[in-house]
């Protein structure tokens, strides 16, 4: 007589493949959306294509849907150097309009997506 599969066991075996299957949908997804352009303005070119810290870490790189290149914006050339901690960039978030950065150990810049200008909110 053959072997039966006992239903309990496959009862028993479904959890853990569902998390299996969840996982890789999760994962997937992420990888979707990690490729997608980030939007932050309502007007039609000006989604973000490229945005990255500048390789001597003093200013920002950033390239809309609209343009052929990279524009490079320059923080610390407009904002100065801090007064405490390196004179890097540090940290970026890009929003709906603009692109919040950090430098130093706690200065904030904010750079117009738009415009493409930079606004010193200054350190604390």
């Amino acid at each position: 007589m053959a072997a039966m599969i006992q239903p309990l066991a496959v009862a028993a075996a479904l959890p853990g493949l569902t998390q299996a299957l969840a996982a890789m949908k999760i994962v997937a997804l992420a990888l979707l959306v990690a490729s997608l352009p980030v939007p932050c303005s309502a007007g039609p070119g000006d989604a973000l294509k490229v945005l990255r810290i500048s390789a001597d870490q003093r200013a920002l790189e950033l390239q809309r849907l609209g343009d052929g290149k990279p524009q490079r914006i320059e923080v610390l050339e407009k904002c100065g150097v801090p007064a405490v901690g390196d004179p890097t960039i540090r940290w970026f978030e890009p929003n709906r309009d603009t692109v919040r950065v950090g430098y130093g150990k706690h200065c904030v810049a904010s750079v117009s997506i738009r415009k493409l200008t930079v606004d010193c909110s200054g350190c604390d």
